[in-house]
C-alpha cells in the first residue's frame, strides 16, 4: 500500500491514477505542514495568521481543481476548492476565527455546507466512520490519506450539507476518541470548555440523536448525555433562547421530568403564540372593511384569543389539547365573521395541536378538513403543505396509518396541483411508513403467538394444537363409545 512519508497514512482512496505523485505529495506535505504549525503551542496568534495566509496561497498553486475534486471525494457543480481550503482552517480554533472575521458567519456556514453535501458516498462513509475531537469541542471530518479536514457544524449537518441520520448522529457520539480510545466522543465533551460554534453544534448533534419520543439512545452514555445535554441547553438558553428551545429539548426534558426547563421553554413558547396572536389580530383588521362594531368585536375576539394561549395553553408542561381547542374556538368565531384567512390560520394550528395528542385523530382530521376549506382554491397551495406538516408530526411519533393516510392525501392534493416534486416525495414518504406499519404488524402478531405458545405449553393444550383436525386427541375419551 503506498504510503504518505509525511502523514503516515494510505494515500486517498479516490484518486485517479493518472494524476502525478510528486503534485499529490506537494498537497499532502502542504496540508502536513500547516497542521503542524496550527496546535496550540507552536506560536502566537499573528505568526498563525501568516501560515494561514501562506498555506491558503500555497493550495491555490498546487493543483487544479479538478485534481482537489477527485483528491478529496468530491462530486457536484456546487463544490469550489475554496470551501475545501477555508474548512480545513476552520477545523482549527483559531484557524476559525481567522475565516470568520475574513468572509463572516452566513459564508462561512455555505461553505461547510457545500464542502459536506458534495462528499462522494464513499468518502461521506469514510469521513463519518473516522471522527475526532478538535480545539474546544469541535468534532472534526477528515479525509484518509491526504488529512484535509472539515469541522462538523449546525449548518453542515442538515439536508444542505451532510444529512446527518439519527443512527449516524449516535455512531458519532458512541465514536471513541483517539489515541487512547478509552473515552467515547460523548463523555469526553461532557467534561470539556467548548466554543460557541462547538455548543451550537453539539447541542444540534445531541437533537438529532435523540429518538422520537425524547429517549437517549441505550447504546450511548445516559449519564454524560443527560450532563452535556442539560448544561448546552443552560448555557444556550442565557444568550439565545430560541436556539436553545427545540422539539427534541421539549420531548427530552418531558422524558426526564425536568419541569423547569420544560417552564422554560413552554415561557418562550408563549412569547410566540402571543406574536401569532397578534398576528391574527392584525389579519383581522385587514379584512374588517372599516366596520367599527365589527372592528371592536374582533379586538375582543383577539384579546381573548391572546390571553388564552398566553395563560392557557403554556401552564406548566405542555398542553397542546388545550391550545388546539383554543384555536378551534378562535377559527369558528372567525369564520362566522367571514375572516377566511385568520379561520385557516387558526384552524391549521389546531389541526397540528391535536396531531400531537394520543388518541386525537379524530379531531386533528376534522380541524385540518375546516382549514383546508377555509384555504379555499385561492391558497390551495398552503394547504397542502398544511397536510404535510401534520403528517410530519405524526412521523415524528412513528409509524402509523394515519401518517400514510395524510402524506397520500398530500401527494392527491400536489397532483391536482401540478407539483409533480412535492407529489413524488409524498408518495414515497407514504410508502415508507405503509413498509414501517406492515414490518410492526407482523411482528406484533408473531409476538403474540410465541407469547400464546408460551402461556399453553405444558397445559396440554399445546399437544392438541399439534393434531389435525379429522385425528382424535391423544388421551381423549371415545365420543362414540361415551354415547
Amino acid at each position: 500500500m503506498l504510503v504518505n512519508e509525511v502523514t503516515t497514512q494510505p494515500v486517498s482512496p479516490y484518486i485517479n491514477k493518472q494524476f502525478d505523485e510528486p503534485g499529490i505529495d506537494d498537497i499532502r506535505r502542504s496540508i502536513a505542514a500547516f497542521d503542524a504549525e496550527m496546535r496550540p503551542e507552536r506560536g502566537a496568534l499573528e505568526s498563525q495568521r501568516q501560515v494561514i495566509a501562506q498555506f491558503r496561497d500555497a493550495m491555490a498553486r498546487t493543483s487544479s481543481v479538478e485534481r482537489f475534486r477527485q483528491l478529496f471525494g468530491m462530486h457536484g457543480s456546487q463544490w469550489r476548492r475554496g470551501d475545501a481550503v477555508t474548512c480545513h482552517i476552520a477545523s482549527y480554533f483559531v484557524g476559525l476565527r481567522v475565516e470568520l472575521a475574513r468572509i463572516g458567519q452566513p459564508a462561512f456556514d455555505d461553505a461547510c455546507r457545500r464542502q459536506l453535501h458534495s462528499l462522494t458516498p464513499e468518502a461521506r462513509a469514510d469521513m463519518l466512520a473516522r471522527p475526532a475531537l478538535g480545539d474546544f469541542g469541535a468534532i472534526v471530518l477528515t479525509a484518509p490519506g491526504v488529512g484535509l479536514r472539515c469541522p462538523l457544524t449546525t449548518a453542515g449537518m442538515g439536508e444542505g450539507g451532510i444529512h446527518l441520520t439519527q443512527a449516524e448522529a449516535v455512531s458519532l457520539l458512541g465514536a471513541s476518541v483517539r489515541p487512547d480510545e478509552s473515552r467515547t466522543i460523548l463523555q469526553t465533551l461532557s467534561d470539556m470548555k467548548l466554543s460557541d460554534l462547538s455548543m451550537h453544534a453539539t447541542y444540534a448533534l445531541l437533537n438529532l440523536a435523540l429518538d422520537g419520543d425524547g429517549k437517549v439512545p441505550e447504546s450511548l452514555d445516559g449519564t454524560a448525555f443527560r450532563k452535556l445535554f442539560c448544561d448546552l441547553f443552560d448555557a444556550l438558553w442565557r444568550d439565545k433562547h430560541a436556539e436553545s428551545a427545540t422539539l427534541g429539548a421539549s420531548n427530552f426534558f418531558a422524558q426526564e421530568g425536568d419541569n423547569l426547563r420544560l417552564g422554560h421553554i413552554d415561557w418562550l413558547s408563549a412569547k410566540a403564540a402571543d406574536a401569532q396572536a397578534q398576528r391574527v389580530r392584525g389579519m383581522a383588521l385587514l379584512c374588517l372593511g372599516g366596520e367599527r362594531s365589527r372592528v371592536r368585536q374582533e379586538l375582543r375576539l383577539a384579546s381573548a384569543l391572546h390571553a388564552e394561549l398566553a395563560a392557557g395553553r403554556y401552564e406548566g408542561v405542555r398542553r397542546y389539547e388545550i391550545a388546539a381547542t383554543t384555536y378551534l374556538a378562535a377559527a369558528s368565531k372567525h369564520e362566522a365573521l367571514s375572516h377566511l384567512d385568520a379561520a385557516a390560520f387558526a384552524y391549521g394550528f389546531a389541526a397540528k395541536n391535536f396531531a400531537r395528542c394520543p388518541g386525537k385523530a379524530a379531531n386533528m382530521r376534522a380541524a385540518l378538513e375546516q382549514a383546508v376549506q377555509c384555504h379555499g382554491k385561492a391558497n390551495a397551495m398552503n394547504a397542502a403543505h398544511l397536510v404535510v406538516e401534520c403528517a410530519d408530526i405524526y412521523a415524528l411519533r412513528g409509524a402509523s396509518e394515519e401518517t400514510v393516510a395524510l402524506y397520500e392525501a398530500a401527494a392527491k392534493q400536489f397532483i391536482r396541483l401540478g407539483n409533480r416534486e412535492e407529489a413524488q416525495r409524498n408518495t414515497a414518504r407514504a410508502k415508507d411508513h405503509r413498509t414501517r406499519v406492515d414490518i410492526r404488524t407482523i411482528n406484533r402478531a408473531l409476538e403474540s403467538r410465541r407469547s400464546m405458545a408460551d402461556r399453553v405449553r405444558g397445559t396440554g393444550l399445546d399437544a392438541a394444537a399439534a393434531v389435525r383436525p379429522d385425528e382424535p386427541v391423544p388421551g381423549a375419551p371415545d365420543p362414540v363409545a361415551a354415547s
